[in-house]
């Protein structure tokens, strides 16, 4: 859908923004010590793929996706789970759109992986709402970001 209607992508992002920070709120408080482990593996593999490249190289994108899949299990809530799994599709439809935008933001992959840094550290730390707060605030950058970048090239 994204892919033939990029307008879509704000759309996607306001639905993440709710559902994306609920996801990070609820594994604060439930996630086990194992899911954890998963979940911050995610700054491992980064780093080995290097801190600068989550926009640039396709595999990025695919660590990126595994960890909203990772995440949506560490709810521990299989509705909640199936609920984000199902709109799984249409964020990797708007995963192309977005990292083909955000590679002319200086630092963007950088920035990403700052921000995931916070969301799984206020995870770790059992922080519903510090965990919430750094996933909207995750969600706002590329927000803004890619309005920044489309206004620009007008």
């Amino acid at each position: 859908m994204i892919s033939v209607d990029h307008e879509k992508i704000w759309e996607l992002l306001y639905v993440r923004r709710l559902i994306d920070s609920e996801a990070a709120a609820l594994a604060a408080a439930k996630a086990t010590d194992e899911q954890i482990e998963g979940l911050m593996t995610f700054l491992s593999e980064v780093k080995s793929l290097g801190t600068d490249n989550i926009v640039e190289k396709r595999e990025g994108g695919r660590l990126y996706a595994k960890f909203y899949n990772d995440l949506a299990d560490a709810t521990n809530n299989t509705i909640f789970s199936h609920l984000m799994k199902s709109i799984s599709s249409m964020l990797r439809g708007g995963l192309p759109y977005s990292r083909t935008k955000l590679q002319s933001v200086p630092e963007s992959s950088r920035a990403i992986y700052e921000q995931h840094v916070a969301i799984l550290n206020a995870i770790k730390e059992h922080q519903p709402e510090k965990a919430r707060e750094a996933m909207r605030a995750h969600i706002d950058w590329l927000e803004d970001n890619l309005k920044r970048i489309l206004m620009e090239s007008k």
